[in-house]
C-alpha cells in the first residue's frame, strides 16, 4: 500500500491543484484529456449541485475523424474517406446521432457535440464530446452554462486542438413525476438560452440545441419564452434506424450503452445460487477463529489471509484461463474476505491483465457478494470497472465504479478511478502506477 499511495502521489497532487476560479454554481467541475485540476470531495457532494465531467469519449478515440457532412459543412469534393460520411441534414438525423457521440446514454444531463466545418477536399467533422450533469435549480443555469463553455475551451487548449467551428447542444432531462414530457421540454427550452449566449461569448455558436428523450425529441432553435416550446418529434434510434444510424454502424461506431443494461450484468445473482453463496460466507466467517488478546495474533490470522488469498487468486486465474471454469462458492467466500484488504486488492489489479481472465472473474465475484455481505463487492467492482477500462468499455467502467461508490461513497481507489477516468487519463497509465506500487512493495533481490 506505501508503494501505491507513493506512486501515484502526482494524482493526488493535481486533483488538489486549481488553475481556475472555483466554479460560481458551486459545481465540481472535470474536464477530459488532461489532468483534472478541479475536484471537492466526494463527501461533499450531496451538499453541491451535480458534477460536469467528460465523456469518455472526448477530444476522440473513438469518434474523432470520423467524418460528419451537413447541409451547413457541405462539400465540393468527394470525401477522402473510404466509406460514406455519416450525412447529416435535419434536427432528426442530429437526434438519431446522439447515441453514437456517447459511450454512455446520457440522463438528466447535456451533452455539447463540437462540429468542424469542411474544408476543400474533405467533409466537416465531429469533435470533442462533453457531457455534464444538468443543473439542478434554475438559479443555477448561467453559472453552469459558463462553467461549460469555459471547461470545453480549456479542454481545446491544453491538448492543442483547435476549437470546432460550431457546437450541438443536446439537453436529455429526467422524467420529472407529476410533470409532463412538454413541460420538460419547455423548461429545457429555457435552459438552452444560458448556454447558447455562454458558448457564443467564445466564438463557438450553438448550430442547434434540441430536447431529447427516449422517445421524442424537440428542436430548440430560439430561446423559449414563457413555457413555448414547439412540438415533440418521433426520435430516430433503436426502434426506427434510419441512415444515420446505418451510416454511422458503417463507420465502425456501436450506439450508447444503456446503465440498466450493465446494471443488470452486474447485480448480485438471486434464487437459490444466492442462498448457497450467503451460506458459504456466513460459514467461513464463522468458522475464523478470532485472536482475543493479543495484537500480533491479530497480525499473524491477517497474514495467512493474505497469502492465502493471493494463491487461491492466482489458482482462480490459471483454471479460468485454461479450463474456463470459475471458482467454487467456498473460494468465492475466502477470496472476497481477502480482497476487503486493500494491499492485498492492489497487487490483484495486475492479476489477468494480460491474460484477459482478471475482468470475467472480478465480475463473478462482484455477482456472488449477495446479502447480507453486498457490500463485500466494493473492491471486486472497482477492479472490475478498472480492467474494463482497459479493455476501453468505458460504460461498464463508469456504471461499476458508481456502483461501488454507492456501497462506500468514502471507498479511496474507486474515487481516484472514478476521477481519473472521467478526466481522460489514459487506464494504462493507472496500470503502470500500480506496476510501481508492486515493486516498490516486492523489490527485486
Amino acid at each position: 500500500m506505501g508503494g501505491w499511495r507513493r506512486s501515484c502521489g502526482w494524482l493526488w497532487r493535481v486533483f488538489s491543484a486549481s488553475p481556475y476560479p472555483p466554479a460560481r454554481c458551486g459545481q465540481r467541475v472535470t474536464v477530459s484529456a488532461a489532468p483534472p485540476r478541479v475536484l471537492e470531495p466526494r463527501c461533499c457532494r450531496a451538499a453541491v449541485p451535480s458534477p460536469l465531467s467528460l465523456s469518455p469519449l472526448p477530444l476522440s478515440v473513438s469518434w474523432k475523424g470520423c467524418p460528419v457532412m451537413s447541409e451547413s459543412f457541405e462539400s465540393s469534393e468527394s470525401s477522402l474517406s473510404p466509406l460514406p460520411p455519416v450525412r447529416v441534414r435535419s434536427c432528426s438525423d442530429l437526434a438519431e446521432l446522439l447515441p453514437y457521440v456517447c459511450a454512455l446514454e446520457p440522463r438528466d444531463q447535456a451533452v455539447v457535440l463540437g462540429l468542424h466545418e469542411a474544408q476543400r477536399g474533405t467533409v466537416g467533422k465531429a469533435g470533442a464530446t462533453m457531457r455534464i450533469d444538468l443543473p439542478a435549480t434554475a438559479s443555477l443555469w448561467i453559472a453552469a452554462a459558463e462553467d461549460a463553455a469555459r471547461m470545453f475551451v480549456a479542454a481545446h487548449k491544453r491538448r492543442g486542438e483547435a476549437l470546432p467551428d460550431h457546437v450541438v447542444l443536446y439537453l436529455c432531462p429526467a422524467p420529472i413525476p407529476g410533470q409532463s414530457a412538454h413541460d420538460l421540454a419547455a423548461r429545457m427550452g429555457l435552459l438552452a438560452g444560458p448556454f447558447r449566449a455562454a458558448f457564443s461569448d467564445r466564438r463557438l455558436p450553438v448550430l442547434h440545441a434540441l430536447c431529447v428523450d427516449p422517445h421524442h425529441f424537440w428542436c430548440l432553435e430560439v430561446p423559449c419564452h414563457h413555457g413555448g416550446v414547439p412540438h415533440a418529434m418521433p426520435r430516430p434510434g433503436r426502434a426506427r434506424p434510419g441512415p444515420v444510424s446505418a451510416a454511422a454502424v458503417a463507420q465502425g461506431l456501436t450506439p450508447a450503452a444503456r446503465r440498466e443494461d450493465i446494471q443488470a450484468r452486474t447485480a448480485p445473482i438471486t434464487g437459490d445460487s444466492a442462498a448457497r453463496q450467503a451460506d458459504a460466507l456466513n460459514a467461513y466467517l464463522t468458522s475464523l477463529t478470532l485472536p482475543a488478546h493479543t495484537s500480533k495474533a491479530a497480525r499473524d490470522l491477517a497474514a495467512q489471509i493474505q497469502h492465502d488469498t493471493k494463491t487461491l487468486l492466482l489458482s482462480a486465474h490459471d483454471t479460468l484461463s485454461t479450463r474456463g471454469e470459475y471458482p467454487t462458492r467456498h473460494i468465492v467466500a475466502r477470496v472476497l474476505l481477502g480482497l476487503q484488504n486493500r494491499e492485498l486488492r492492489d497487487w490483484a489489479a495486475l492479476l489477468g491483465v494480460t491474460e484477459g481472465t482478471g475482468r470475467p472473474l472480478w465480475l463473478h465475484l462482484a455477482r456472488n457478494c449477495v446479502a447480507p455481505y453486498r457490500k463485500f463487492a466494493t473492491a471486486p467492482l472497482t477492479l472490475y470497472g478498472f480492467t474494463s477500462w482497459l479493455a476501453d468499455d468505458t460504460a461498464a467502467a463508469h456504471v461499476a465504479l458508481d456502483e461501488a461508490l454507492r456501497l462506500d461513497p468514502g471507498y479511496q481507489l474507486a474515487s481516484l478511478l472514478k476521477e481519473a477516468l472521467s478526466h481522460g487519463l489514459p487506464a494504462h497509465n493507472i496500470l503502470d502506477l500500480f506496476r510501481a506500487a508492486d515493486e516498490d512493495d516486492n523489490p527485486a533481490d
